[in-house]
């Protein structure tokens, strides 16, 4: 009998849980647990409304107690991963995920979630397998389309991605998540706030995904500097040897204008990897806005040889030995800015530059200034 007066609590509780009426759906399920500690409505509600309140231990205990019934069924084994998942419990996940599996091998939605474990694990041909064995199962499911697509840009299968959400049906290709993906896959950094949106909504549901954790740091590094650090530095813990995370990091210091920590960070990674531009690039802003000019001149120097075109770094190369009082070099680095600058792009810096050139002559004929040490 109590059995009988615990499903009436576990289904009105469900119910409020699905009005996102918390407080009073907990206590129903709570009080349905009470009569009834097997009950599944009332431990698999409670689960979920744990794991979006980010309690994914306690959502992960309950659904190991639904998984321990003698009914258990392939998506209660999901549901344990996903929880698993969210806690750090990536073994465990990956066991519940199996167990999924040897009770229904075509499901899709274990498939999908392990091939997202298997791409945080780098099992990149695994995850693909899986991937693909979801497709097969559900050709013509939207959700699993644009599932595979995400899974595919993960996987560094950019090719493959864009392909998938090609096969996608009009008005699915038109959603804020498949088109935020395809400017992420082609590098548009013109975004959209509802394509933003879905990506942070897709990060919600898979808060370990760091390609995605990467992309909005990118994002947001000029729009919202200290954001854009918090999704890299999320994407580094988890993959604290991914130098492209390093300097998007280091980029968002400097938007922040917290030099001195990114010339920090990114010598480090310039001792790494020697040839990275946007590292060099941004060490020397860095450096310039320290004072550090002899330093920054080094960099911005390295820079002009990797880009001569770019006039702007002969600018920064000039004003740096003018502040040295190298008025010499700075007149000769002024020069070359004006001989590659183009006249609507650079326009204030081309005006500076005549402002000061008459002065600087005037000076290097009086002598001022320090002088260039003869070899």
């Amino acid at each position: 009998m109590r059995a009988d007066w615990a499903l009436p609590q576990a289904l009105l509780g469900a119910l409020l849980a699905r009005g996102h009426r918390s407080p009073e759906a907990e206590v129903l399920l709570r009080r349905a647990l009470e009569l009834e500690a097997t009950n599944r409505v009332a431990l698999t509600t409670l689960a979920e409304m744990h794991l979006r309140a980010a309690r994914a231990r306690e959502a992960s205990d309950l659904l190991k107690r639904v998984t321990e019934l003698t009914d258990a069924r392939a998506s209660d084994w999901v549901a344990r991963a996903v929880a698993e998942r969210a806690d750090g419990a990536l073994a465990a996940a990956a066991n519940s995920l199996g167990r999924a599996l040897e009770l229904d091998a075509e499901s899709v939605e274990a498939r999908l979630e392990r091939a997202g474990l298997r791409v945080e694990a780098k099992d990149f041909r695994g995850a693909v397998e899986d991937v693909e064995i979801a497709r097969r199962a559900a050709p013509n499911a939207s959700e699993v389309t644009l599932a595979a697509a995400k899974i595919y840009a993960r996987a560094n299968l950019p090719e493959k991605s864009l392909a998938a959400l090609n096969a996608l049906e009009p008005a699915a290709q038109q959603s804020a998540e498949a088109k935020a993906l395809r400017s992420a896959l082609s590098g548009d950094e013109n975004i959209t706030p509802e394509e933003i949106a879905a990506l942070e909504k897709q990060l919600a549901a898979g808060p370990r995904d760091t390609v995605l954790l990467a992309r909005l740091g990118g994002i947001y590094r000029t729009l919202d500097p200290q954001r854009s650090l918090d999704y890299y530095r999320r994407a580094l813990e988890l993959s604290p040897r991914e130098i492209n995370y390093a300097t998007g990091y280091a980029a968002a210091l400097v938007q922040a204008r917290r030099f001195a920590d990114a010339a920090l960070v990114l010598k480090r990674i310039i001792a790494e990897r020697p040839d990275d531009y946007t590292a060099h690039a941004n060490l020397a802003t860095a450096l310039y806005e320290l004072k550090s000019f002899e330093e920054a001149i080094v960099e911005f120097k390295w820079v002009a040889a990797a880009r001569p075109s770019v006039a702007a770094t002969h600018f920064f190369i000039a004003t740096a030995y003018d502040r040295l009082t190298k008025f010499e070099e700075a007149l000769g680095a002024y020069q070359m800015f004006l001989a590659r600058a183009d006249p609507g792009q650079n326009k204030l810096e081309i005006e500076k530059v005549n402002l000061r050139l008459p002065s600087l002559r005037n000076q290097i004929k009086r002598g001022e200034g320090l002088k260039q040490k003869q070899g």
